[in-house]
C-alpha cells in the first residue's frame, strides 16, 4: 500500500532520509539535485542544486536543522536547511589515494607485494578517521569511506545558532 508519491523529473532517485521531527524527506538523484519533500502535505519545499554529477547518499543531522549529501563530485556539502547553498563543502582528500591506487595498481614493474605495503598507510589513515569521528559513515562509489562530525562542532555550526537569535534550532 503506498501512502504518498512524488514525481521529479530525473531518472533516478539514490538517497531518501526522514527528518527526525519534522515531515521532511530530502531525496538526492541522479541530476545532481537536492529536494526537499514535505511529505504529509505532497508538496517540494526546497532544492538544492551545487553538486556536479549524481548525489549519492543524504542524510540529516539528529538535532541541528542541517543535513549532508554526499556525491561523485568527490564533495561531502554540509546545508542548512534554511540557506539555499551549501555551508560547507568538504572536498575528499582520499582522491588523491584514488589517484595513488590507479598509479600504482597500472604500472607492470611494481610487484603485487609492494602494492600492498604502499596501500596499507591510506588504510591506517582512514580506520583511525572513521574510528575517531563515529559519526555519519558516507558510502562513496569508491571503496573508500569518508566520515562527518555527527555532532557538528567540528564544523563549528554552534557558534553560528549561539548568535544568532533568530534561527530556531529544530
Amino acid at each position: 500500500m503506498m501512502l504518498t508519491k512524488f514525481e521529479t523529473k530525473s531518472n533516478r532517485v539514490k538517497g531518501l532520509s526522514f527528518h527526525t521531527k519534522r515531515s521532511w524527506i530530502p531525496a538526492s538523484l541522479h541530476s545532481g539535485v537536492i529536494q526537499l519533500w514535505d511529505y504529509r502535505m505532497g508538496m517540494l519545499i526546497d532544492r538544492f542544486d551545487e553538486h556536479d554529477g549524481p548525489v549519492r547518499g543524504v542524510h540529516f543531522h539528529k538535532s541541528q536543522p542541517l543535513f549532508v549529501s554526499g556525491g561523485d563530485d568527490y564533495k561531502i556539502k554540509v546545508w542548512n536547511q534554511h540557506l539555499p547553498m551549501a555551508a560547507i563543502t568538504l572536498f575528499i582528500l582520499f582522491s588523491l589515494s584514488d589517484f595513488f591506487f590507479f598509479f600504482y595498481l597500472h604500472c607492470e614493474e611494481i610487484p603485487t607485494s609492494e602494492n600492498l605495503i604502499l596501500a596499507l598507510p591510506f588504510v591506517t589513515v582512514m580506520l583511525f578517521l572513521a574510528n575517531k569521528n563515529k559519526g555519519l559513515i558516507n558510502h562513496s562509489v569508491s571503496i573508500l569511506k569518508h566520515s562527518w562530525d555527527e555532532n557538528a562542532k567540528w564544523c563549528r555550526f554552534h557558534r553560528f545558532y549561539k548568535t544568532n537569535s533568530s534561527m530556531k534550532l529544530i
